[in-house]
C-alpha cells in the first residue's frame, strides 16, 4: 500500500522534491496518519506483555494483535494456517509443519524453524512457569531439517496437539530479543502480528500501531488502543460517551438500556466456556465425595442463571459445552437444601472454615454469581468465607498453585473445541490445579488423548463425563455467554465461539 503524504506539490523545482522526498521518508517511522485509530473498554488486562504467560481469554485477545500462532481455526472449527502454510503427520508421533517465509518480527528478526524451536521450548522447560504449559506436554523434542520445516515429535501419539497449537498465547517469538531482554520481554512484546505492542502499562492500557512490514493484510488502524476499565458502570459509560466503540463484560441487566441507544448495539452469543467451581484437596473433608455432593446440590442453577445471568444462558448439563465435539448431555444437580444437609451430616461435617476464593471483574458478573454461591452453601449449614480478589491475585493462587483456598469460582474455556482441553489440565492427577486423585480417571483421559480413533476417544470421553457428573470434583454450573456492546460505527466485529476478540479485520465507519 503507498503512502500518502498528503502534501500537494505544484511547480518546484525538481531538486527540492526531491530534498522533501528524502527528508520524508527519513522522518516518517510510524503508520500512516490517515489511518483512523480504535479504542477499545476491556475488563481485564493479560498482566503481561509476553504471551507465554498470560491467563485469561481478554488479555489473550490483546496480545493476539501482536502475536501469532503456527495455525488456527476459523468460526466453523476448520484449521486454517497462519504462520504455518502446510502440515501433515509423519507418522503416529511425528507432526511436520512448512513455515510461511518472508516474515519478519516487529524488531526485525526472521521468523524461522529456529523461533518455532524457541518458542515451544521455552514454554515446556521443565522450569517454565507458564500456564499455557500444558498445552504442549506431549512433545518430546523438536527438528528442523531445514529453516522453514519444523517436525514435534511427541512422546507417544498425541491426538489433541495440533488443535492445541491454534491457542493464540503459542505466539512465536523472535529468540534473539527474547534472550536478550529475558523477564523484560514482559513489558516489551515483539511478535509477527499486523500491530507492534508500543505502550503497555498493566492495569491502564495497552497501545498497539500498526507494523507495515506486516506479511498479511495491511492494518486497517493507525493505532489501537485497549483502555483496561474493570467496573462494569464506567465502562458502559464510556462506550454511551463515544470514548471507547467496543465493550466486553455487558453486565445482563444492562443489555436492554444500551440496545436502546440508536448509536449501539449488544451482541450476546453463547461460547465453549463451562463455569465450575473448583475443590482444592488440602484438607480431608474436601476429599469426602459426600461433602462434595452437598454443596453440589446447594446451589440453585436455575436461579443463578434466570435472575442474575437474565437468561442468557443454561445451566450446564455435562462438564464440556454442547457445541463441543464429545460433549454428553445428561441431568443437572437438582436444588435441594434439606439433602445438602443431609450428605454433611453424613459426611461427618462439623463447621470448619472452608474459603471461597472469588475472582472480581475477570468473568461476567462474577462477584455477584459467587456472593450468591456462598449465600446457598451458608443456608445449608457450610460455614463458608467468601475472598473476593483481582484476577492477577486469583490466577497466582489458582494457577500458580500460592493459595490456600478450598474451593474457587473459574470457567475454562474450550478454546480448542476438543474435551482433551478440559479433562486433562484440570483432571489428570499429574496435572491438575487441586490435588484431585483418581487412577480410573486418569487411565481414561491418557486413552482419550493417545488414540487418533475418535470412536475410542468419544467412548472414553463419555465415561470421563459420567464420573466428573457423579464424584464432583468440580461443581459445573453454567456455560458462560459472551455480551459483548459496540458503536455501530464499528463494522465487521463478530465474537468467535472460543471467546477471542479480534479487531484487525474491522473497520471504523
Amino acid at each position: 500500500m503507498g503512502r500518502d503524504k498528503g502534501f500537494l506539490v505544484r511547480a518546484i523545482a525538481p531538486l527540492a522534491i526531491l530534498i522533501l522526498a528524502v527528508a520524508l521518508s527519513s522522518a516518517y517511522s510510524g503508520p500512516s496518519t490517515r489511518r483512523p485509530e480504535l479504542t477499545l473498554g476491556f475488563s481485564v488486562d493479560p498482566v503481561t506483555a509476553d504471551p507465554r504467560f498470560s491467563s485469561n481469554i481478554p488479555g489473550q485477545s490483546i496480545q493476539r494483535h501482536g502475536y501469532e500462532p503456527l495455525i488456527n481455526h476459523d468460526r466453523s472449527g476448520k484449521l486454517i494456517p497462519v504462520l504455518a502454510t502446510s502440515w501433515k503427520m509423519i507418522n503416529p508421533t511425528t507432526l511436520e509443519f512448512k513455515l510461511r517465509r518472508g516474515v519478519k518480527f516487529h524488531n526485525g528478526e526472521d521468523f524461522t524453524a529456529e523461533s518455532v524451536k524457541y518458542t515451544i521450548e521455552s514454554i515446556i522447560a521443565p522450569d517454565s512457569k507458564s500456564p499455557n504449559k500444558q498445552a504442549l506436554l506431549d512433545i518430546a523434542k523438536i527438528e528442523s531439517p531445514d529453516p522453514y520445516t519444523v517436525r514435534l515429535i511427541t512422546h507417544q501419539p498425541s491426538r489433541p496437539l495440533l488443535r492445541n497449537l491454534t491457542f493464540w498465547p503459542i505466539g512465536m517469538l523472535p529468540p534473539k530479543a527474547a534472550q536478550e531482554l529475558g523477564p523484560k520481554l514482559s513489558s516489551v512484546g515483539i511478535g509477527t502480528g499486523a500491530y507492534k505492542l508500543v505502550e503497555f502499562i498493566p492495569g491502564e492500557r495497552a497501545v498497539f500501531e500498526a507494523y507495515d512490514g506486516y506479511w498479511g493484510k495491511k492494518p486497517s488502524y493507525a493505532r489501537i488502543t485497549f483502555k483496561i476499565i474493570r467496573e462494569n458502570g464506567p465502562r458502559a459509560a464510556a462506550l454511551e460517551a463515544g470514548d471507547v466503540m467496543m465493550i466486553n463484560n455487558v453486565p445482563p441487566d444492562e443489555m436492554a438500556r444500551i440496545n436502546a441507544n440508536p448509536n449501539l448495539r449488544v451482541i450476546a452469543r453463547p461460547t465453549a466456556r463451562i463455569m465450575f467451581v473448583a475443590a482444592a484437596m488440602r484438607k480431608p473433608i474436601m476429599q469426602n465425595v459426600k461433602f462434595r455432593q452437598a454443596l453440589n446440590v446447594a446451589i440453585n442453577r436455575s436461579a443463578i442463571v434466570n435472575s442474575i445471568l437474565r437468561k442468557t444462558t443454561e445451566v450446564a448439563r455435562s462438564p464440556i459445552p454442547a457445541m463441543v465435539w464429545g460433549s454428553v448431555q445428561m441431568a443437572p444437580p437438582a436444588y435441594n437444601v434439606a439433602r445438602a444437609r443431609q450428605l454433611l451430616k453424613d459426611a461427618g461435617y462439623q463447621g470448619e472454615p472452608i474459603e471461597f476464593l472469588v475472582p472480581n471483574g475477570r468473568y461476567l458478573l462474577d462477584k455477584q454469581i459467587g456472593e450468591a454461591i456462598a449465600g446457598y452453601f451458608q443456608k445449608a449449614g457450610v460455614n463458608v468465607k467468601i475472598n473476593l480478589v483481582e484476577w492477577g491475585q486469583f490466577a497466582s493462587a489458582v494457577f500458580g498453585k500460592s493459595g490456600t483456598w478450598d474451593l474457587s469460582l473459574f470457567g475454562w474455556g474450550m478454546v480448542t473445541f476438543d474435551p482433551d482441553w478440559l479433562f486433562r489440565p484440570m483432571f489428570h492427577s499429574k496435572y491438575n490445579l487441586t490435588g484431585y486423585k483418581n487412577e480410573k480417571l486418569d487411565s481414561l483421559i491418557d486413552a482419550g488423548r493417545t488414540t487418533f480413533d475418535e470412536r475410542k476417544a468419544m467412548a472414553s470421553y463419555k465415561e470421563i463425563q459420567q464420573l466428573l457428573w457423579d464424584q464432583v470434583p468440580y461443581l459445573f454450573l453454567y456455560n458462560q455467554p459472551q455480551i459483548d456492546a459496540i458503536n455501530k460505527k464499528l463494522k465487521g466485529y463478530e465474537p468467535m465461539p472460543d471467546e477471542f476478540m479480534y479487531f484487525a479485520g474491522t473497520t471504523l465507519e
